[in-house]
């Protein structure tokens, strides 16, 4: 599972590969459920809003 930045990256060449233009979905899994990522609060708060915004994009288009 791609927990680094580099690793993440290696998986979505190897999605591209495949012959893929677009992913239906990416699931962002953590092994460290409830546990706050070591980031800086605007982009903690910037990757909440990313979440939300996805879920209400498949909400509409599901």
């Amino acid at each position: 599972m791609a927990q680094r930045p580099e690793e993440l990256r290696a998986r979505v060449e190897e999605n591209l590969v495949v012959g893929l233009e677009q992913l239906s979905m990416v699931n962002l899994r953590r092994m460290d459920v409830g546990f706050t990522p070591p980031m800086p609060d605007d982009q903690l708060s910037s990757l909440r809003w990313s979440r939300c915004a996805t879920r209400a994009r498949s909400a509409r288009s599901g």
